[in-house]
């Protein structure tokens, strides 16, 4: 049902306007059925959704009937730019973008177990007006994205994994999700794009850039790491950050992300009123998948050293961390900016694994001057 899922509106998407069409249109709608009125506005457009997902039509009377079918077609065109998922080779993935089409594209890729809607919108606008079209998308497993019918690793699995004690067969690899992002670029006509990976979506990024280096017009890794063992590992943040898998419902869930991101965070920022955590209740309310983390978690940790491939890439590469982060320590970002050869590192003080709002203006800034630069060579 990803299809038929209506966009966050306190994400301000690119197509708001359009939002408020879609209910004019089911208000209208339901109002020609007969039950408009008393019925709130959200469940009129499930009402609609119902229709355009099976062909329905309801037994009206023949001028109501033409109106209804009427709003249909409008809402089943409103579809195809306020709700965009498109199938990629492994499922749906849902996106959204933001700024000019006529603008280069940034590929935002976000981390474990998080949705474009943990964005914050001072990057996102930041880097739209500074003349880029932002592209994000669900990563498989999250958000409005297809999920794997896999079962999921059990959290032993995967630190026995992580010590080297034993294989881990994961559902799918960092690979296959870079794939659904060049997939996603095939979908938007794009040659390429400038590709962001913060975290997990770091790993990703390499990934693309690895493969797919015609398609990554720069990387940007943000706090994120090359797979190698020999860095320093903080499992206690780890096993901090998994808390929210035990809850049991979504107020739980809420309250066990919002302590998970403070903890990941720096002690400098209390991130549930400047960095990720203040996004939790958005985030669970819109979806909330324990398995799908683990699942993802799994192609993390049985991915591997990374620096053997990423020493051949050439891609003009930008590396991007926090030095107080207690769950990928900055040592990470040094090694990855020591693995791809001309890569910048960029340290920011007092940032952890979080992007608190008094450090986006210098995230937003580095992106934009890395990007810029090689937009003037191509």
């Amino acid at each position: 049902m990803a299809p038929y899922l209506l966009p966050n509106t306190e994400r301000k998407p690119a197509f708001g306007a359009m939002y408020v069409w879609v209910k004019a249109v089911a208000r209208r709608a339901s109002a020609s059925i007969g039950n408009g009125a008393s019925q709130p506005a959200d469940l009129r457009i499930r009402r609609l959704r119902v229709a355009v997902a099976t062909g329905s039509r309801l037994d009206l009377p023949c001028k109501r009937r033409r109106r209804y079918d009427t709003m249909v077609r409008s809402l089943k065109h409103c579809q195809s730019f306020s709700m965009p998922t498109f199938h990629a080779r492994n499922g749906d993935i849902y996106f959204e973008q933001r700024g000019a089409r006529a603008d280069p594209r940034v590929l935002l890729i976000h981390g474990l177990g998080c949705q474009l809607v943990q964005w914050p919108d001072s990057l996102i606008d930041g880097i739209a007006r500074a003349g880029f079209c932002v592209v994000m998308l669900d990563n498989r497993d999250a958000g409005l994205s297809h999920e794997s019918s896999e079962e999921p690793p059990a959290v032993d699995a995967i630190v026995a994994a992580a010590n080297g004690d034993s294989a881990l067969a994961p559902a799918y690899t960092l690979a296959d999700m870079a794939q659904d992002a060049v997939d996603l670029l095939d979908h938007l006509g794009q040659a390429g794009a400038h590709v962001v990976g913060l975290s997990m979506g770091g790993m990703i990024a390499q990934h693309v850039a690895m493969s797919h280096p015609q398609r990554a017009f720069s990387l940007t890794s943000i706090m994120s790491s090359t797979g190698n063992p020999d860095l320093p590992r903080r499992d206690e943040a780890l096993m901090a950050f998994l808390q929210p898998l035990a809850a049991g419902d979504a107020e739980a869930a809420v309250e066990a992300q919002t302590r998970a991101f403070q903890a990941i965070g720096s002690e400098h920022y209390d991130s549930a009123e400047v960095g990720f955590a203040r996004f939790s209740r958005r985030a669970v309310e819109r979806s909330f998948r324990p398995a799908g983390l683990m699942r993802q978690l799994g192609a993390i940790v049985a991915d591997g050293d990374r620096r053997r491939h990423l020493a051949a890439v050439r891609i003009p590469t930008l590396v991007i961390h926090g030095v107080d982060d207690p769950l990928v320590p900055v040592e990470a970002g040094r090694d990855t900016a020591a693995a791809i050869d001309g890569a910048r590192l960029v340290e920011v003080e007092r940032m952890g694994h979080d992007l608190p709002e008094p450090e986006v203006p210098r995230v937003v800034e580095a992106i934009v001057e890395h990007a810029r630069g090689v937009e003037l060579l191509r």
